[in-house]
């Protein structure tokens, strides 16, 4: 079984993914033969297309690490990225 999604939360006993459904799945470690990154980028195809390169170029100005988000700015998990766990049973316990 492979499961795709957002590092959300581990610890040495469960990893937590939060699925591209917004819930989140506890995996034991246990059960998990193989986890990376997925390789996947999270910018949808084409999206920069509208842009020249010095726009694209232009860096991005983040809130400082102990500010809240504010509506519509980047959340962490979207700098992580997918990743994909491939669990050593077809099956959660």
């Amino acid at each position: 079984m492979v499961i795709n999604g957002f590092l959300a939360e581990q610890d040495p006993q469960v990893v937590v993914l939060r699925g591209l459904d917004g819930q989140n799945v506890s995996l034991p470690r246990g059960q998990i033969a193989d986890m990376k990154n997925a390789g996947v980028s999270l910018m949808p195809e084409g999206l920069l297309d509208a842009f020249n390169d010095q726009q694209v170029r232009r860096p991005l100005r983040l809130p400082p690490l102990d500010a809240a988000p504010a509506r519509g700015e980047i959340s962490a998990a979207c700098a992580v990225g997918i990743v994909t766990v491939h669990l050593a049973s077809e099956q959660l316990t």
